[in-house]
């Protein structure tokens, strides 16, 4: 059974406490796959977008290897390719299809279903014309995930030219050029998309976000070119969703814990069978341990009674012929 304080990852069914992420962040990151909270959202996500991949292409842009072979799966089950791209994949060893920017996305206008777009236009200077070609290039009835590092209550805080140094003081990292804040919704608007917001408090209840190790607060947005996302249809999949890797990861403990169990009676029963050698050893030991005291006291009273041993007779014949031979 899960112990108290443990999660079933979405990712990889595993069960266990959660690991510190990036920066020491308490509770974050899978101890078995890795899996951040952004990553188990995701995954959750996914069993919703059947629909949406069937449109088109299922473009993975920055692949993690968290997710990549999820979303994978999630386009073949949809008869869909799966895409991975990226501008810089050698900076990150990433596998991808792909090399290309989110600035000139090499597809063809309304070509793709699904566009999973996590934690990358921070990273993107002309991040505008990224979201339109995500929108050039999505379908009618396509869906991109998006999610971006956003601050609330304030504006995006953007240079692109700044250096290292005021990068990581500003943006949280050397290779962000921004950190949005309440406008990028209006961004995203602007470049042509129709945009829902949705927090993972939305979807799931608050045991199944304990359980799975998603952060409630976690935000995604929803973006497509034409109606927007059906809500209470996404929440309905999402919660089934989330209760089929809630009873799979606990399958997969009960299974792994009667492996264990059988294990641990292969051992119990190798090791008991290793204590009857070292008894029958131990009792050959005293056996021969009591031929050898019983032959040192016949020695000894051998000697203590004057009784020649044969050693002293055979020295002593000796001695008897030396003395024949002297004489002569």
């Amino acid at each position: 059974m899960p112990t108290p304080g443990s999660i079933v990852c979405p990712a990889c069914q595993g069960v266990g406490r959660l690991n510190p992420g990036p920066g020491g962040r308490p509770l974050a990151a899978c101890r078995h796959c890795g899996s951040l909270e952004r990553h188990r959202a995701l995954v959750g996500l996914l069993p919703a977008t059947a629909k949406h991949a069937a449109r088109g292409l299922v473009l993975d842009v920055a692949p993690t290897p968290v997710t990549s072979e999820i979303i994978r799966a999630t386009a073949g089950d949809a008869g869909s390719r799966y895409l991975g791209m990226d501008f810089d994949p050698a900076a990150d060893k990433r596998a991808v299809n792909v090399q290309a920017s989110l600035t000139d996305i090499p597809l063809p206008d309304s070509s793709v279903g699904l566009v999973i777009c996590f934690h990358v236009l921070e990273h993107i200077p002309d991040d505008r014309t990224a979201m339109r070609d995500l929108a050039r290039v999505l379908a009618d009835g396509g869906l991109a995930l998006v999610q971006v590092p956003r601050k609330v209550g304030v504006p995006t805080d953007e240079d692109p030219s700044a250096p290292v140094e005021v990068r990581l003081e500003r943006f949280g990292q050397a290779d962000h050029v921004r950190f949005y804040g309440e406008d990028f919704e209006d961004r995203l608007q602007e470049s042509g998309l129709t945009v829902t917001a949705i927090v993972m408090s939305d979807l799931y209840d608050p045991l199944e976000c304990e359980a799975l190790g998603i952060d409630p607060a976690e935000t995604v947005w929803l973006c497509t070119t034409g109606e927007a996302v059906d809500l209470p249809e996404l929440r309905g999949q999402c919660g089934a969703s989330a209760q089929r890797s809630i009873l799979d990861g606990l399958d997969r403990t009960f299974l792994l814990a009667d492996q264990r169990g059988a294990e641990l009676r292969a051992s119990a029963d190798r090791l008991r069978a290793s204590q009857e050698r070292l008894r029958a050893t131990a009792a050959k030991l005293r056996s021969k341990n009591e031929r050898i005291r019983e032959l040192k006291a016949r020695l000894a009273d051998a000697r203590a009674g004057h009784r020649p041993t044969r050693l002293s007779r055979v020295r002593a014949r000796v001695g008897r012929v030396r003395r024949r031979l002297r004489q002569h």
